[in-house]
């Protein structure tokens, strides 16, 4: 006997089971391939997005630093101005009681220069009475308008307080909403 092969009786079966499986085989494989990719691509977006969310983290923090800046020189501006109005009120303050008692003292003088007067004086005493109550008079007018200019830029400081308190609260306002957002 030459070369003589047995084959089994079921070997026809058996080959097709072996070529359904090899057949089955093929498609995993190519199905755990497509799985593999989508897996690589799958991870090459999540580091895009990765990469993208810790870039918008970053110019978060960024423009929160910035908005906190510009709160603090805002504040410290509000806090310079409110300083200097206030001390500019005082000035203005201590000015028109510096005024108001120069007024008393004046219209003290012209009492008595009234009473002076009314009585009998030479003749060249009154002349210099009267030239001295001109320039009291002059200079009471003077102190009035004074005191008027005074009091008009005590208002416009007020205002202008009230003003930047306002523009304060609204940039406080601001800042509190990029910070929720």
């Amino acid at each position: 006997m030459a070369n003589v092969t047995i084959i089994p009786d079921n070997y026809d079966t058996l080959k097709a089971e072996y070529l359904i499986l090899r057949k089955d085989l093929d498609a995993v494989n190519q199905e755990l391939y497509g799985c593999k990719r989508q897996l690589k691509v799958a991870e090459a977006l999540q580091h895009e997005y990765q990469s993208e969310i810790e870039i918008l983290q970053s110019e978060n923090n960024t423009q929160k630093q910035e908005f906190e800046e510009k709160i603090g020189q805002l504040e410290e501006t509000v806090n310079n101005t409110r300083s200097k109005y206030n001390e500019r009120v005082q000035i203005l303050e201590s000015e028109l009681l510096k005024k108001d008692e120069e007024i008393g003292s004046l219209k003290t003088d012209i009492e008595l220069i009234k009473k002076v007067n009314t009585s009998e004086t030479p003749s060249e005493d009154v002349g210099k009475l009267i030239e001295e109550i001109v320039e009291l008079k002059q200079e009471q007018e003077t102190l009035l308008e004074s005191e008027d200019e005074l009091k008009l830029s005590l208002e416009i400081l007020q205002l202008n307080n009230f003003a930047l308190e306002e523009t304060l609260t609204v940039n406080i306002k601001l800042f509190d909403l990029v910070l929720c957002k």
